[in-house]
């Protein structure tokens, strides 16, 4: 926005010349919340590893011996899981549609689809000056985000329960004393952290669309020579790692810059 590209509005408040009035510049902010369910447990955990010298000293031992024990795989597990019914009793329609210390184990969930939406702004005309921005999580006006949110704890909070025979104290955070809905939720909005998976502020569109900020060829509207390649073009975060999907992105832009070029393009 500072060279002049996003919405008249908030570039005429900054006395900034518009080059194109994009109005969805920096709109349409959304990321995934990461948030978590702990106990004290009497295993190995990561931090055992890391803070304990004669710990670490033995695991790099069975690693380079033969490539064996815990740095031989991937630290902690992910996989994706619907809310079960009997948590989804009460959710609303939109809700429904809606896409540490050694011996501390966690179990995490995020909100991979949510449907909460920031912006990103500028607050002078100044380059150095730091960039306002509002993820706004868990504000959808529907309150769809916080209902699966809440309903996670509560699937953690079964999942701690299956294990019971390994864990060594009450529960940690959010604690047995966090029992409402209310309170789980007041839990979730203090202790929730990004996942670092923000994107959609520049989306690919149609030109007139006025959500669209770039073309199918990642080229801003009304600009020469500017391009926009990475998650903040994409105007669906997609749920899980965006890697994949900004990879793909970016060879099929670097395609378009080599057609445009006249040079070759690898198909296969």
């Amino acid at each position: 926005m500072v060279p002049g590209i996003g919405p008249r509005a908030t570039l005429d408040r900054f006395s900034i010349p518009v080059l194109p009035d994009l109005a969805d510049v920096g709109q349409n902010l959304w990321d995934q919340l990461l948030f978590s369910v702990s106990h004290a447990v009497d295993l190995p955990t990561q931090a055992q590893f890391l803070t304990e010298p004669h710990s670490a000293a033995k695991a790099t031992s069975e690693f380079l011996m033969d490539a064996s024990g815990p740095l031989s795989s991937f630290n902690g597990m992910s996989a994706f899981e619907k809310i079960p019914l009997p948590l989804r009793t009460n959710f609303t329609k939109a809700a429904l549609l809606a896409p540490s210390g050694a011996g501390l184990a966690l179990i995490e969930a995020a909100l991979s689809a949510p449907v909460s939406r920031g912006n990103v702004t500028i607050g002078s005309a100044d380059i150095a000056t730091p960039p306002v921005i509002n993820m706004a999580w868990l504000t959808d006006a529907a309150d769809a985000d916080a209902q699966v949110a809440v309903a996670a704890i509560k699937r953690m909070r079964e999942a701690f329960s299956a294990i019971a025979n390994i864990t060594t104290s009450q529960e940690l955070a959010p604690g047995p004393d966090v029992k409402s809905d209310a309170d789980i939720l007041t839990y979730i909005r203090n202790a929730s952290v990004p996942l670092w998976h923000a994107g959609a502020i520049c989306a690919i569109g149609r030109k007139g669309d006025p959500n669209a900020v770039v073309n199918s060829q990642g080229k801003v509207f009304g600009v020469e020579g500017l391009r926009v390649v990475d998650l903040s073009a994409v105007p669906l975060v997609p749920p899980g790692y965006p890697q994949a999907t900004v990879y793909m992105l970016a060879e099929k832009i670097a395609d378009d810059i080599k057609r445009n070029d006249g040079r070759p393009v690898a198909t296969a």
